[in-house]
């Protein structure tokens, strides 16, 4: 989520009355003192007895020594009737980042349950316990948010023609990156996934280009069988291994290519190809999603090893307050939660 944007929704938790209605009024929202500074306030949507949806909005208390900042909520007319299950919805109001640390914080919610909660059922009868203690968001249908100052999507661009053809400088993907309103956006890793019919062969990794629009972009590529410099082909006809059929291709600019806020920039994947047969042949380009876990550093430290797609996309919101921005500020991103992520960017094939 994009720091600064109004009510992004953190938990969803359910309230079920089995045999008598009961309403709550008192609710505290736990978030954890680590990430507090990335929020501004807190915000409840409930029904209430009407049911007609209606917000609440708190601001959040921060102390020095203990392990939460809380949100606490009074007066509430939350209603929930006999027989039924009602959603409580917890949005946060986040912050502008300030700081290099503001990126990439994780914020999730609580629901307290050490003095923090108050319901009273249809006899008058009050309880100021949760059912099973302190209710974490992560378990109840939303968890972490992460914040970030922009995000990219990735989307996939037609080529002029599917039909694969053989000669140097083909465009075998197209794609291109798109930087939110909210900021401008760098990437300085690209990896691909390339499927091939066995024995169509593409160029050196030396003439191997990544364009974009009349450039062709500065920097190395490599695979699965070598390094960034040293790759003479990448699918030599006499190798009846399975790497000539399924490889990753990985590319690293010279230097960070930014996109600025709310355009977007195409990219194209050029090479020679040749090996087509009398039979059927394709050959498919994907970007994968290989990250499943959130991580916020320098380049160099998120980028991984030479041939590798994991991560597939290594970018930068550009939240760093050093002067000028580089690949060693520690604002950089995997591809975990990149809008569109995995996405086919090529797909060719021809019978001849």
């Amino acid at each position: 989520v994009i720091a600064g944007s109004s009510l992004v929704k953190v938990g969803s938790f359910k309230f079920t009355a089995q045999y008598s209605p009961f309403t709550v009024d008192k609710i505290q929202v736990k978030i954890p003192n680590g990430v507090a500074t990335a929020v501004s306030s807190v915000t409840l949507r409930y029904p209430n007895e009407s049911g007609v949806s209606t917000d609440s909005t708190a601001y959040i208390a921060v102390p020095t020594s203990e392990a939460y900042a809380t949100a606490t909520f009074t007066s509430l007319t939350f209603y929930i009737p006999s027989g039924t299950t009602k959603e409580l919805d917890v949005y946060t109001n986040l912050s502008a980042i300030q700081t290099d640390g503001d990126s990439g914080r994780g914020v999730t919610v609580l629901l307290g349950d050490d003095g923090g909660f108050r319901s009273t059922n249809s006899a008058g009868t009050v309880s100021t316990d949760l059912a099973s203690g302190d209710l974490a968001s992560a378990s109840t249908g939303k968890g972490t948010m992460y914040v970030r100052k922009s995000i990219p999507t990735l989307s996939a661009v037609a080529l002029d023609s599917t039909t694969l053809t053989a000669g140097s400088n083909k465009t075998i993907a197209r794609f291109k990156v798109t930087a939110d309103a909210a900021g401008d956006v760098s990437w300085d890793k690209i990896a691909f996934n390339i499927n091939k019919t066995f024995g169509i062969t593409l160029g050196a990794t030396t003439t191997v280009k990544l364009w974009q629009g009349s450039n062709a972009i500065a920097g190395n590529f490599a695979t699965t069988t070598g390094s960034l410099l040293t790759q003479s082909q990448m699918y030599p006809v006499t190798d009846t291994s399975a790497a000539t059929t399924d490889l990753n291709l990985v590319f690293l600019p010279s230097a960070e290519q930014t996109v600025s806020a709310g355009t977007s920039l195409t990219y194209e994947l050029r090479t020679t190809v040749g090996g087509l047969a009398s039979n059927g042949n394709s050959l498919d380009i994907s970007i994968p999603n290989a990250q499943t876990t959130a991580s916020t550093t320098a380049a160099a430290s998120v980028v991984g090893v030479d041939g590798e797609t994991d991560p597939s996309f290594t970018w930068s919101d550009r939240s760093s307050v050093a002067t000028p921005h580089s690949t060693a500020t520690s604002d950089w991103i995997s591809d975990y939660l990149v809008n569109t992520l995995p996405l086919t960017v090529g797909n060719l094939s021809v019978t001849i």
